[in-house]
């Protein structure tokens, strides 16, 4: 979901009319609907990315924050804690700031105050955004290899700048493990923490402040492991451009850029066999698929991870399977 271009927003409690119009006003499309079971809610939230909400609905608390009943505490909600306020005025008020925030969020203006959207608001940030960028890649590169895994997802950030992006950066890794899968085709930053768990995972972020010297000087990275597994993926930002470093630790130099919409094969192979490059190249031709671009790793465990950007996914790899030890490919 380009965030830039978020259009449809769910009132789920009685706000003051006021709420609604600057909304609109504001080229917001307002689906407004009340008194819904918390099945109903998340129904609705799966079709919409954003959610204003008063913290004192139960249901809304039992959907959000499960775990902390009547406190609404997540990246997800626009949060409207002080609309309980008894009188008219206090209502139309805040009906009105919350709604003013939210269309200045939608512009990429600062927010402040009573905005809970920790995602939505890192989205326009210039410098987290091409990080965000990097997250889904990640994400959607970790679904293909390990095949949809299960189980827990290791979301590390390191660097000082990255140093509170975790909570930004993890449900764009979940955009990019659900996107696409059979019944999270709508996952967004906005709800992907609400699914996640639905898909059979879960998603623990950390921070490693590394120091100086280590892992490159101490620059940003960011990794995405599946625990217990050999799945690790390591990558940075080079200017605005998302790169691919590392896959369990075999390094890519240079690095391999994560272009949106360019399909990347990748496969791991013994770097002994001069016969294998022309092989490979002869299976996309016979595919029809033009070679775009291609990177290799350094050795690691006796083997080197190749990268092809080819012009279009190949419908199937089981002709592969003989040359290499694994591959696979993917495009977000």
């Amino acid at each position: 979901m380009a965030f830039a271009n978020l259009r449809k927003v769910l009132i789920s409690d009685s706000l003051d009319p006021c709420c609604r119009k600057i909304l609109q006003d504001g080229g917001l499309q307002v689906v407004e609907k009340q008194n819904m079971s918390k099945e109903e809610l998340i129904a609705e939230l799966q079709d919409c990315e954003g959610l204003i909400v008063r913290s004192a609905t139960k249901v809304t608390a039992d959907v959000i924050n499960a775990a902390e009943k009547l406190q609404v505490d997540h990246e997800n909600v626009i949060s409207c804690p002080h609309l309980g306020a008894s009188t008219r005025e206090a209502q139309s008020r805040c009906g009105e700031e919350i709604a003013v925030q939210f269309v200045d969020m939608v512009k990429g203006k600062s927010l402040m105050g009573v905005v809970n959207a920790q995602a939505l608001t890192s989205a326009f940030s210039p410098h987290t955004k091409p990080w965000i960028g990097l997250a889904e890649a990640l994400g959607t590169l970790m679904r293909a290899w390990a095949g949809s895994p299960k189980g827990t997802i290791q979301v590390v950030t390191q660097g000082t700048s990255l140093k509170n992006a975790g909570n930004c950066l993890s449900p764009a890794v979940i955009v990019g493990l659900l996107k696409d899968a059979s019944q999270q085709a709508d996952v967004n930053l906005v709800n992907a923490k609400l699914l996640v768990k639905e898909a059979g995972l879960n998603v623990i972020t950390s921070h490693n402040p590394a120091a100086l010297g280590e892992q490159g000087c101490g620059e940003c990275l960011l990794t995405v492991a599946l625990a217990g597994a050999p799945y690790q993926a390591v990558g940075v930002v080079q200017g605005t451009t998302p790169v691919l470093q590392a896959l369990n630790g075999a390094v890519f130099r240079p690095e391999v850029p994560l272009r949106r919409g360019l399909p990347l094969l990748l496969f791991r192979a013994q770097p002994s066999n001069p016969a294998l490059l022309p092989t490979v190249v002869g299976l996309l031709a016979e595919a029809g698929v033009q070679l775009v671009s291609y990177q290799t790793s350094v050795v690691s465990d006796g083997e080197t991870w190749h990268v092809m950007g080819i012009s279009s996914p190949l419908p199937s790899l089981d002709a592969w399977k003989q040359h290499v030890t694994e591959a696979f490919q993917f495009h977000f």
